[in-house]
């Protein structure tokens, strides 16, 4: 820059550096804001339990099923399993959607859970004791 006067050159504004300005000093940091090198993942104590994204798994499969019934039912089946932090199943697609902590179960427990409630799965089959202790509206095996 050049001084208003004509004669030296300026000094450079505060945080810019000017060809021929001296060298600046490393920043120093303000208290209780520094941030290490290498900083590590913390881990999640949140209240509710739910696991770091690291570890969530997403799977679909297939259960047998009608109404809404049938949808609360296996919805709450699944998410019974330690582990299972959601699930959804479309009624009109028959297909269940669930996410899940990879380190804490797998899909064959997951479907074993349904099963146990009456609903077959594409892997498990429900018992017949368990299916016929289901509503009518709920039988769907013709």
């Amino acid at each position: 820059m050049m001084n208003p006067s004509g004669g030296a050159k300026a000094s450079s504004m505060p945080g810019m550096i000017m060809p021929g300005d001296p060298k600046p000093k490393e920043p120093k940091s303000m208290p209780g804001m520094d941030i290490p090198a290498n900083p590590k993942p913390t881990s999640n104590n949140s209240p509710t339990g739910k696991t770091s994204s690291q570890n969530l798994l997403n799977n679909v499969f297939g259960v047998s099923g009608n109404c809404e019934q049938c949808k609360e039912r296996i919805e709450t089946a699944a998410k019974s399993v330690s582990g299972v932090s959601s699930a959804e199943w479309i009624t009109e697609t028959k297909m269940l959607h669930v996410q899940f902590d990879g380190a804490k179960t797998n899909p064959d427990v997951i479907q074993k859970a349904i099963a146990q409630v009456g609903h077959d799965t594409e892997k498990y089959k429900a018992t017949d004791i368990a299916y016929k202790e289901l509503p009518e509206c709920c039988l769907y095996r013709k």
